[in-house]
């Protein structure tokens, strides 16, 4: 019979549910009947009592085909809407073997494409019910010249309705051989696509679906002039306009599609890719009881372009899926072996809702992999558990799981393999566990694993190009995005070789677009980025981050991370690590627990290494309940060059606030930062590292309001490293503009240190640090007490001084009282090893204590001459100020404050022959005021002790206060 175009047999077409009936057949043994030919409504011997057990049709069967837009089908069972209807087929358990409908077709008996359907509705007046165990196996072999390409169908409706009870289906289309066409569609069930209403119901609530779905593309005889399309695609289920598929039961789904090759080693294939689906929608509807998808497989072969695409649920169109409960235990997709210029990428989704709506009802599962080919063009991998919208906010709804359920996305993207001789080709990875476009709702526990690995040569002959690697838990561009708990337990970029194996991982990337997200607990167990090993001008770049916040309203509730830069070596081998990062938009969270570390890597040029532990931007970024605790470190990387021109620097900052930071409760800090060393050299040459300082901040602010509870800094540390420069600089807390307003509760320093590195013969290794530093106009108010230790010490070089500054005021201070302890020490230096101790320094304005004693401890102690040069000796003297008050300030001091201040000379080191020191004399001063009022209640100088040194001026001058002329002291 001939059927129209509308018409199209591919997809399932079922009625409303289950026929009254399917659970309660007479329970006697049947009597069973067999059919060489396609059952039909005229050709039907089976009833309730009289069972097909074997149902066989092949391309020499009579009377067992149709035709369809000129292509012959031949059918297990068919129904075209013609004579007595519904058409009741009754099966049971097969004569023999495994199926009792085995429908083939090897393309011997006819032209044009080969296909084969198990069970076919085919016309909107067809009702079409099988009762009993539906095993099918259902195979499409492709021939030579003409009918080389291939199509199997387990069951399919175009129109009409069409039920079955549990489903066993086996399909598989290969390709045959021809200079065209060798294709193979494979489809376990299809439907729709017709303009009548199709509804399909396979299974019962009770009973399990088995669906197995093989394609395999053929072989391209011809050249590169022919058309060579050998690519394989296989579906579970295919879905169209017009039809609802019903999926009763559990179902198991496993899609397998290779792309076919060259017939011979002079033959040409272009299109060689393999796509498999788990469901495909397009239009229609699909609901499902309980899914799993067992193993979802594309894979490239050889060929032109060798693409793998693997989608565990595809929905377009403004189609709908509705899942109970979703397994994806294997969704995977690999790329083939391009030829010159070709492709042989892979790309793996496990669910892709382009429009429409996907909704899950109970937990879900997804683990995917896609694995690059190999090319000399593009061999990429591309991999996320979860895609809503193909366009930013263009009517994608995705709503999964349940309260208090458990969900896991598992997500791997492993670049391919480069087998060229030049860097033209992109062997890169990116993974996303959720790719939210729209509006996405993640409901119960989401536990996200995400691993991209950049690629490399193929042999050691080949070269690799751009081979970076991105991984991000979340990225969202969508309008909404709602969630219960996350857990980020690894969020992974790993680069190997390569001209660019840079890196980049993100727990949560919230990119600019305005959107709205509303979480609850977040965790980020592991972020971590790891550069590779790239070419001498290439980049090796780590960069790694909690939460990215570009311009999203973020509300959270508790957040846990741990996060990990790792540079590689190349050219640019820098290293970034950040806790959170809020650029444009509002962020709110209870509190914060964050460990960052950044490692710079090797390079001759650049092996930075900067990590902030919270970093605000443009906006408002708020902490609102409970203890934060900030953990971030920086360590610089090392120097590869034959000369002092690499930077392998190293800064860290606890808080980086360009805006308005509020943060209640208690927050305690470690942050440390150490500067580099020149890399170890694998031959007779030496290693050399230019600049190695290292800066550490606990709070840096250079925004408007910075607003704190209580802070505990367990240690603020920066350690200069070994290379021309070496200094090292550290603050606790840092206000460096006039609009800087700081407000912070009771503050404790348990260990604030600066220590200065190594540094060359031409460099500086000296060391300052801050307590609170104050500058440009900017207000500090402290509302409870400020206990603090400093340490800044020089370290070996030219250069090798220290300067301790407990507070440096030239803005406003407001506190209650400070407990200061200021150390500056001078170490090794050829031209100087000078030591500078303030305990507070305020200058032309305003530092108020209210409330309680004060005490300040300051030692200054210089350090010792290397130089040899009699015209230009070390510099080794000392000078300590317990409080010095410049140009007009005005200082109060609340109760008593005492003070304790010690200054000793420096002298020449005794290791060193010869060592000539100029000026190691001392100087210290309790109360020094230059202009300006200094008022207090009481003040106790317990100690002002001056020591000379050894050197040319080795004098020594103590002063419990000096004041100059215009300064005014009252104590009272």
């Amino acid at each position: 019979m001939i059927i129209s175009r509308r018409q199209k047999v591919l997809t399932v077409a079922i009625t409303a549910y289950l026929l009254s009936g399917f659970m309660g057949m007479a329970s006697a043994a049947p009597i069973t009947v067999s059919s060489t030919q396609m059952v039909t409504p005229s050709n039907n011997a089976s009833s309730a009592i009289q069972k097909y057990n074997s149902i066989a049709v092949n391309q020499n069967s009579a009377a067992s085909s149709i035709v369809v837009e000129g292509t012959t089908v031949y059918l297990g069972i068919s129904n075209s809407g013609t004579g007595n209807q519904p058409l009741d087929v009754y099966l049971t358990t097969p004569a023999s073997g495994d199926y009792t409908i085995v429908v083939s077709n090897n393309g011997s008996a006819t032209t044009g494409k080969v296909m084969a359907v198990g069970i076919g509705s085919l016309n909107e007046l067809a009702t079409t019910n099988v009762f009993g165990p539906v095993t099918a196996k259902v195979t499409a072999t492709g021939g030579g010249t003409g009918k080389a390409a291939a199509e199997a169908i387990g069951v399919g409706g175009s129109e009409g309705a069409l039920t079955v009870e549990p489903v066993t289906l086996a399909v598989k289309a290969t390709g045959g051989t021809d200079v065209g066409y060798a294709t193979a569609n494979a489809k376990g069930i299809t439907a729709g696509g017709a303009s009548t209403q199709v509804v399909v119901n396979v299974g019962n609530t009770t009973g399990t679906n088995s669906v197995t779905v093989t394609a395999e593309g053929g072989n391209a005889s011809g050249s590169s002039s022919n058309t060579g399309n050998v690519g394989a695609r296989a579906y579970g289920v295919e879905n169209y306009e017009n039809s609802t598929i019903n999926l009763l039961g559990t179902t198991n789904i496993s899609a397998s599609a290779t792309g076919g090759q060259p017939s011979t080693a002079t033959s040409f294939a272009h299109i060689a890719t393999g796509d498999a689906y788990g469901i495909y929608n397009s239009y229609g509807t699909v609901n499902a009881d309980s899914l799993i998808l067992t193993s979802v497989k594309g894979q490239g072969n050889v060929g032109e372009y060798t693409q793998g695409k693997a989608f565990g649920v595809y929905n377009t169109d403004g189609a709908i899926v509705n899942i109970n409960t979703l397994t994806i235990t294997e969704l995977i997709a690999t790329g083939g072996q391009a030829s010159t210029g070709g492709y042989a990428n892979a790309d793996v989704y496990g669910l892709q809702n382009n429009t429409g709506k996907i909704e899950i009802a109970g937990a879900f599962t997804i683990n995917a992999l896609a694995q690059g080919g190999i090319g000399d063009n593009q061999a990429t991998a591309t991999a996320a558990g979860i895609v809503n919208g193909d366009t930013v906010n263009a009517g994608a709804t995705a709503i999964l799981g349940k309260t208090a359920g458990t969900n896991t996305v598992t997500i791997t993207a492993l670049g391919g393999n480069a087998n060229g001789t030049d860097e033209n080709n992109n062997v890169s990875a990116e993974a996303m566990g959720l790719f939210n476009n729209a509006s996405t709702t993640l409901q119960g526990t989401t536990t996200f694993t995400v691993q991209a690995t950049g690629g490399m040569p193929f042999e050691a002959s080949n070269v690799a190009g751009l081979a970076t690697a991105k991984a991000y838990g979340i990225y969202n561009q969508g309008a909404v995005l709602t969630t219960d708990d996350l857990i980020f337990d690894k969020v992974y970029a790993t680069g190997r070789r390569g001209a660019d194996t840079s890196t980049e991982a993100y727990g949560l990337y919230a990119a600019d677009n305005s959107a709205t997200l509303t979480l609850k607990n977040l965790t980020f167990t592991d972020i971590r980025a790891i550069g590779g090993s790239s070419s001498a001008s290439g980049s090796a770049n780590a960069s790694a981050v909690a939460i990215w916040n570009e311009n999203a309203s973020v509300e959270a509730k508790n957040i846990i991370a741990t996060v990990l830069a790792q540079a590689g070596t190349g050219d640019t081998s820098n290293a970034e690590a950040k806790g959170i990062y809020n650029n444009y938009s509002p962020f709110s969270a209870k509190n914060v627990k964050l460990t960052v570390l950044a490692n710079g890597g090797i390079s001759s040029n650049e092996a930075k290494a900067e990590a902030i532990g919270l970093k605000n931007d443009h906006a408002t970024l708020m902490l609102t309940d409970g203890e934060n605790k900030l953990n971030v470190q920086a360590y610089g990387g090392k120097g590869a060059s034959l000369d002092e021109s690499s930077d392998v620097s190293a800064a860290a900052y606890g808080l980086y606030n360009s805006n308005t930071t509020s943060i209640s409760g208690i927050t305690k800090l470690k942050v440390i930062a150490t500067g580099g060393t020149p890399a170890i050299a694998s031959g007779s040459d030496i290693y050399m590292a230019g600049n190695a300082t290292a800066l550490a901040e606990g709070l840096h602010n250079e925004g408007t309001d910075l607003t704190t509870g209580v802070l505990m800094f367990n240690e603020i540390t920066a350690l200069g490293g070994t290379g021309s420069d070496a200094y090292a600089e550290v603050s606790g807390i840092n206000g460096v503009s006039n609009s800087s307003n700081i407000v912070v509760g009771e503050t404790t320093f348990t260990e604030v240190r600066a220590t200065g590195g190594n540094a060359s013969t031409t460099g500086a290794a000296n060391a300052t640090g801050y307590l609170v530093k104050n500058d440009n106009g900017g207000s500090f108010t402290a509302t409870g007490k400020l206990t603090a230790t400093l340490t800044a010490k020089g370290g070996y070089g030219p250069s090798a001084g220290a300067e301790a500054y407990g507070v440096k005021n030239t803005g406003t201070v407001a506190g209650t009282n400070v407990d200061l302890t200021i150390k500056a020490i001078g170490n090794e230096g050829a031209n100087d090893a000078n030591a500078f101790a303030y305990g507070i320094v305020n200058d032309n304005n305003n530092f108020n204590l209210t409330s309680g004693d004060n005490s300040i401890n300051v030692i200054a102690q210089g350090g010792a001459g290397t130089g040899t040069d009699a015209g230009n000796p070390a510099e080794v003297y000392a000078n300590a100020y317990g409080i010095q008050n410049n140009n007009n300030g005005n200082i109060q001091l609340s109760d008593t404050t005492t003070l304790s201040v010690t200054a000793t000379g420096g002298s020449p080191l005794s290791s060193v022959e010869n060592a000539v020191v100029g000026n190691a004399y001392a100087t210290a001063y309790g109360l020094y005021s230059v202009s300006g009022e200094v008022t207090g209640k009481a003040l106790k100088v317990n100690l002002v002790e001056a020591k000379g040194g050894t050197g040319d001026d080795a004098s020594a001058n103590a002063i419990g206060s000096l004041q100059r002329e215009c300064s005014t002291y009252y104590f009272f």
